[in-house]
């Protein structure tokens, strides 16, 4: 039961920002991608940040995927 608490608290402090940058490319970067930048958030996700570039696509839809170094 506490998990849920934990991502429902996580969730209404994403929705509250303005800018959201997305740490990782891959399968759970891709769903929380979808997930805020659909209905019922429709926020604007800025770019996802990734350790290392070339194993990952340049963008995801019209959002770039950037290295952290």
């Amino acid at each position: 039961m506490g998990e849920f608490y934990y991502w429902d608290d996580t969730i209404k402090k994403i929705i509250n920002e303005k800018y959201i940058l997305i740490y990782g490319a891959g399968m759970m970067g891709n769903a929380l991608y979808r997930c805020l930048s659909e209905e019922p958030y429709n926020k604007n996700i800025l770019g996802f940040i990734v350790e290392k570039k070339d194993n990952n696509p340049s963008n995801i839809g019209d959002v770039p995927v950037m290295d952290l170094n």
